[in-house]
């Protein structure tokens, strides 16, 4: 029996992981599933409970006089029984975009990628709120092995900033990110906070050929690229933005 439980804060943690894994900014060769210009989102996913959910991209994001609180919650629970699932790995390349761009390849069980943002400009007028993330997987499987064909890639487009995500294996976190040109406050009081937890209580239930995990940035200057493979890898609570003020 394997337990293991991870809890971050907004500071951020990423757990080695093993396998070949690489995030790098240089541009990919073309790979198949290419999103089409002008999209700012792309995700491909194969397995069993891998979430893309509640994740932003949007040129400009402007508050003035807002009370802004939320959550995000991203849950993943598998209690499944002599169930083996066989996938092929997934790819994705995006296209052009003038917006910010989150791609995502996912591969195997319970990746989760969510809370993030690549929101080019944010500005904060008067403003107040709390942005919590929350991903949690739980795995009490038994005898359902999960089984991959292939490499995992994820290739990001022309966006001035990027968030691109190459997730294989099982129980890989990443949450709550950022990444962006600028972010404004004036007299604003808006925060961001992530949990991110995995258990794994499973019999019987591995993840066997991962193969290569790469997420290769596009073409803009500012680039969040993560590559994720194994078990329960977490990259949560971390900001890139090029600016923020104060």
């Amino acid at each position: 029996m394997h337990a293991a439980v991870l809890a971050l804060a907004a500071s951020g943690l990423a757990l080695p992981s093993t396998g070949m894994a690489h995030a790098a900014g240089a541009p990919a060769g073309k790979a198949p599933r290419t999103a089409p210009d002008h999209t700012s989102t792309s995700a491909s996913k194969s397995g069993v409970q891998n979430r893309v959910r509640g994740n932003n991209d949007d040129p400009v994001v402007v508050r003035v006089l807002e009370k802004d609180d939320r959550v995000i919650r991203c849950k993943a629970v598998d209690r499944t029984r002599n169930r083996p699932v066989h996938v092929k790995a997934e790819r994705r390349t995006s296209g052009s975009s003038t917006e910010g761009q989150r791609t995502t390849a996912q591969s195997g069980k319970q990746n989760l990628d969510c809370g993030n943002s690549a929101n080019l400009v944010t500005a904060n007028v008067l403003s107040e709120g709390v942005h919590r993330t929350e991903c949690k997987a739980v795995d009490t499987s038994r005898r359902s092995p999960t089984h991959i064909k292939g490499n995992t890639r994820a290739a990001g487009g022309t966006s001035p900033a990027s968030l691109t995500t190459a997730q294989a294996g099982k129980q890989n976190l990443n949450c709550g990110n950022h990444t962006g040109v600028a972010t404004a406050n004036v007299l604003s009081d808006v925060q961001d906070k992530t949990s991110c937890s995995a258990v794994d209580r499973s019999t019987g239930s591995p993840v066997h050929g991962r193969g290569e995990v790469r997420a290769t940035g596009g073409d803009g200057p500012i680039q969040t690229n993560t590559a994720q493979n194994s078990r329960q890898n977490s990259n949560c609570g971390k900001n890139s933005e090029l600016i923020t003020a104060p």
